[in-house]
């Protein structure tokens, strides 16, 4: 039943990720087997209402993940759940701007790394500090009693992690194919005209990376169509996704390193200026590697966690039911 689902997807968003399924499952055949009972006893089978009624019975969903979890002291074992997830939330806010700060220093230069990794330690125990004591004060002040104040109609629907949204493959076949048709009739030549009067040269290896993102973008196209004939993610279709990213990421890499650029070329622009141009160019681009790489390791590790959580929960794409474990 739909509302059984939704409840044991909000009992396992409070759990750590280690005992989600093993505690869902326990927790899974306790409803049934208390759902069971009652229909023994009436003789017919429950309708929501009185199956809304044992989830009533049985616990808010913060409170029964809580009965599984080592008790706390400063924070209850009710608000602990909250003040984690809270925490996370906060942290990620405050360190995520001062993290890219720090990449883009590191990239451009080391003049303030020191003091922006002082500012991410100072930021992390600020969070810390002000979560604490704001979960504190709530506990301190009855802040729990507000875990009782819950109905299983009002819980979320439940989420198919392994759905492809079916607007998001049309949108993603839309961009591909557009890329596909300029890419494969604007830059098939390494002497590139932007706008009249204006050329750019690049150097003989550009037709490895023409050939290359062409296919790359062929493959993606052609998965974008799979997705949205048949919207759900498989093994088959979560390795096909990192190979052309990976593919892609590594080009582009090998781009920022290549010096692609050799020439540029307009009336009003002198040799010596058409040089420097080159020069600053391919210096910008040989800058902009370290962030090829982070995003290449995020981009890698993303499609890789999309495989382990396919590979863990193989046989139940698709398939609803099969969240209620």
């Amino acid at each position: 039943m739909e509302l059984i689902d939704r409840y044991l997807q909000a009992v396992k968003f409070w759990l750590p990720e280690n005992q989600k399924e093993d505690i869902a499952a326990e927790l899974s055949e306790d409803i049934d087997a208390q759902i069971a009972e009652r229909e023994v006893q009436l003789g017919r089978s429950l309708n929501e209402a009185e199956v809304e009624t044992i989830l009533e019975k049985v616990g808010g969903p913060v409170v029964v993940a809580n009965r599984y979890l080592p008790p706390k002291q400063l924070i209850g074992p009710l608000l602990f759940p909250v003040y984690r997830f809270v925490l996370k939330i906060a942290l990620a806010a405050v360190l995520a701007p001062l993290a890219l700060t720090w990449v883009g220093l590191a990239i451009y230069g080391r003049a303030a790394i020191g003091s922006v990794w002082g500012s991410l330690w100072m930021a992390s125990l600020m969070t810390f500090g002000v979560v604490t004591a704001v979960f504190a004060v709530l506990e301190r002040v009855g802040g729990s009693r507000m875990m009782d104040e819950w109905s299983p109609r009002k819980l979320p629907p439940v989420r198919n992690p392994n759905l492809i949204p079916r607007a998001g493959s049309v949108i993603e076949l839309a961009i591909n194919l557009g890329l596909l048709i300029f890419w494969a009739s604007n830059m098939y030549s390494p002497s590139i005209t932007f706008y009249p009067g204006f050329h750019v040269t690049l150097a003989p290896v550009w037709s490895y990376f023409f050939w290359g993102y062409l296919l790359t973008c062929c493959s993606i196209t052609v998965l974008a169509a799979v997705n949205l004939w048949h919207p759900y993610w498989t093994v088959q279709r979560a390795v096909a996704r990192l190979v052309t990213n990976g593919v892609g990421s590594a080009l582009l890499c090998w781009l920022l390193k290549a010096n692609i650029v050799t020439g540029f070329a307009s009336p009003d622009l002198s040799a010596a200026r058409a040089l420097d141009l080159v020069r600053a160019t391919n210096a910008w681009l040989d800058k902009l590697f370290p962030a090829g790489v982070v995003m290449v390791i995020v981009i890698a590790l993303a499609d890789g966690y999309r495989i382990w959580r396919l590979s863990q929960r193989r046989g139940t794409i698709g398939s609803p039911a099969a969240l209620r474990i």
